[in-house]
């Protein structure tokens, strides 16, 4: 490998790691410009997560995005939300155990009135 293409790869690794292009190019000793043009389109306005299944950083497109690649996505479905109730019921039962536990706190406290 050339110099050159490891010192690309480390500008990108780098700019990963929150290095500004001033700094990449300290570091590496190459003009900021060539710094700049290797990695166009990861500007500061760009932001950087950590995959939640493998844990590698990622260059966020927008929104909820969580996961490196689409098939993580999906490996991260099947291995933790399989068999997993859907959210709608998930709520009916927690508002069935809510009405429960007032019901016996309504009872509880007719019989401390009464007495």
């Amino acid at each position: 490998m050339r110099q050159r293409d490891r010192n690309r790869a480390n500008a990108h690794r780098l700019r990963v790691d929150g290095h500004s292009i001033r700094q990449i190019a300290k570091q590496l000793q190459v003009p900021r410009s060539t710094i700049a043009a290797w990695i166009r389109d990861e500007g500061e306005w760009h932001e950087y997560r950590n995959c939640q299944l493998c844990g590698s950083a990622f260059r966020v497109n927008g929104g909820n995005h969580r996961f490196c690649t689409r098939q993580h996505a999906e490996k991260y479905a099947r291995m933790y939300l399989a068999g997993r109730k859907p959210k709608q019921e998930r709520y009916r039962e927690r508002i069935r155990e809510l009405e429960a536990e007032v019901y016996v706190l309504r009872a509880a406290l007719e019989i401390r009135d009464a007495a």
